[in-house]
């Protein structure tokens, strides 16, 4: 949901280190059914990407945010290791499933494309 790190891609690439997407799920808020936790929202255009792209996958909106995480690392040509939370045996197993999800590079471009500075 936060993305402003993207900025920095470039010269993480040139130094040769690794990129770590901290919480790639917004502290589970992209896992929560209709994109919300008590105080907290996701974007409404990110939420409508993500159960659009989620719906044709037969996956979660969460697992589509995991698997975008997990493409970067092509799309940058660099090492992007995702950092999701995981509190129960069930959230597991979909952050693994989601390291096996292939995006279109259509739903690619949709989800690079969304704003998510504006609920």
């Amino acid at each position: 949901m936060h993305r402003e790190v993207e900025q920095l891609l470039p010269t993480v690439r040139e130094l040769g280190v690794i990129a770590v997407a901290h919480s790639p799920t917004g502290h589970g808020l992209l896992h929560s059914p209709k994109g919300g936790l008590p105080g907290r929202t996701t974007p409404a255009a990110l939420q409508r990407a993500l159960d659009d792209v989620a719906a044709a996958y037969d996956v979660t909106p969460g697992q589509v945010a995991l698997a975008w995480v997990h493409h970067q690392s092509q799309r940058w040509d660099l090492p992007v290791i995702p950092l999701p939370g995981t509190t129960r045996v069930s959230h597991l197993d979909a952050n693994i499933s989601a390291a096996g999800l292939a995006l279109s590079a259509t739903d690619l471009d949709r989800l690079d494309g969304v704003n998510t500075r504006t609920a």
